[in-house]
């Protein structure tokens, strides 16, 4: 940065008659001090950002490598890749074996034919194989090794993979083992071969103790406004580990307001929002054009949800949403007035009429329980559509959990929720029907985070409720 040339020629200045007082040069590297200190106390805070930064994105790549790992579409191909790029040890000892009968296939790499058969040296190689024991809850490692096998001129090799295993669609302890995957070099044959041993009936779904958790590959926020500063938006959601969001349009920038006043300008502007003020055509597609751009920037990152104009009349409104929707995934937030939740139908017509695309109701208040129960009222009149009550309901939640019970595709959006109980209590009583939200920039992405891990410790759940969920109501 120089300060070595600016301290030379300070000491060289100084030292030229007239000379520098005694004070000035102590005033001087007072001030050389302090823009050294701030100097190097940001660089090092800088590094500790990106230092941060990689280790998360490093982390995600290897949550998201694993989740492709243990799905049921990976190729046996892609497995020795995925290994490779997690960086697994490639070498170790199995600590269990299974019962001799237990069943087992083969998949062949390379110029290893494929063979089928249980234990014994008859050219498939399984008298030989090291088993890899089956795993529980949504992840595990299997054990790899060698054994010795009466018969055998040489011994299997196995190199280690994560083992698949999967909760299906419930809570902890509801789901299905999947089958372990191992690979295996065969000498037999001069190829690799991937083992897949069925798991025998003495092993669980899940472990006794829980298992620990080991995060989640994905988190997807379903409660997203557009924010005037894309990037700070983004860097805010990378803190928060969030790999995908949901994005809205706004009429309103409260994040933009510098002073008090215009802070209170941007309430009274939010106020006309969530109190159901009709919206004029041109500033409705000046929010659209809004979403638009930001998602056309990010489209890795964002997916949209098309505002509705609730204040048109019906067959209008049911027109402009229509064509809105291009590129979008579902439609929200709909912000009915007070008490008037019955207004939302005709969106409910346009989502329907797609496919069923996922709608998002605005929850937090002004809506009261009465807007609850309609909009509870309408999800079953429209059974095809998934409707998100948006920001827990408010503290009208206790009333919506009820609602939610009562109605199959009513679910919750978590962002804005006040007590972590609450969360806790939707969640365990509706895992599949919990979204992982945050409102921004109402509400803080970190936080909304924090406070659904305070609530959930079980590691399957909280894959469903970071994004399972949302990414099956999409379609993704």
């Amino acid at each position: 940065m120089g300060y070595d040339e600016v301290w030379e020629q300070m000491i060289a200045v100084s030292r030229i008659p007239p000379a520098v007082p005694a004070d000035g040069i102590v005033d001087l590297s007072h001030v050389m001090f302090r823009l050294h200190n701030l100097v190097g106390d940001t660089l090092i805070h800088e590094y500790r950002e990106e230092a941060q930064h990689i280790l998360l994105s490093r982390e995600r790549e290897r949550a998201a490598l694993i989740n492709v790992l243990l799905s049921d579409t990976t190729s046996v191909a892609t497995v020795v890749e995925i290994a490779g790029m997690l960086r697994l040890p490639l070498d170790g000892r199995s600590s269990w074996w299974p019962p001799r009968h237990s069943s087992a296939r083969t998949l062949s790499l390379g110029s290893t034919r494929t063979r089928r058969g249980g234990s014994g040296c008859d050219g498939s190689g399984l008298g030989s194989s090291e088993w890899a024991g089956s795993v529980w809850g949504s992840t595990g490692w299997c054990g790899v090794g060698r054994r010795p096998e009466a018969g055998c001129e040489r011994r299997g090799e196995f190199r280690a993979v994560p083992a698949g295993a999967g909760h299906g669609s419930g809570p902890r302890g509801q789901g299905t083992a999947r089958h372990v995957r191992a690979v295996r070099a065969d000498h037999h044959h001069r190829g690799t071969r991937v083992v897949v041993e069925d798991p025998p009936h003495e092993h669980h779904a899940v472990p006794p103790d829980g298992g620990a958790d080991l995060g989640v590959a994905m988190i997807f926020d379903v409660h997203a406004h557009v924010m005037v500063h894309g990037a700070a938006q983004q860097a805010r959601e990378r803190a928060a580990g969030v790999t995908r969001s949901v994005l809205l349009g706004t009429r309103v920038h409260l994040e933009a307001a510098a002073t008090l006043a215009e802070v209170r300008a941007e309430f009274d502007r939010l106020g006309e929002v969530i109190g159901g003020t009709a919206v004029a055509l041109d500033t409705y597609h000046a929010v659209q054009a809004e979403l638009r751009d930001r998602l056309a920037e990010q489209p890795q990152r964002y997916v949209g949800f098309a505002g509705a104009p609730i204040g048109l009349p019906a067959d209008e409104q049911v027109e402009v949403l229509a064509a809105a929707l291009d590129g979008m995934v579902g439609i929200g937030e709909l912000t009915p007035p007070p008490d008037r939740a019955e207004l939302i139908e005709p969106a409910l017509t346009v989502a329907a009429d797609h496919g069923g695309l996922p709608v998002l109701v605005h929850g937090f208040a002004p809506t009261t329980a009465r807007d609850l129960a309609t909009y509870a009222r309408l999800a079953t009149r429209y059974a095809g559509v998934p409707v998100i009550v948006g920001a827990f309901g408010g503290l009208n939640w206790p009333t919506l959990l009820d609602l939610a019970l009562a109605t199959p595709n009513l679910y919750l959006d978590l962002a804005s929720a006040i007590q972590v109980f609450g969360v806790r209590a939707a969640v365990t009583a509706l895992p599949e029907r919990c979204l992982f939200g945050s409102n921004t920039p109402y509400g803080d992405v970190v936080a909304a985070r924090h406070t659904v891990e305070a609530a959930v410790t079980d590691p399957a759940v909280r894959a469903l409720v970071f994004g399972g969920n949302l990414t099956a109501l999409i379609k993704e």
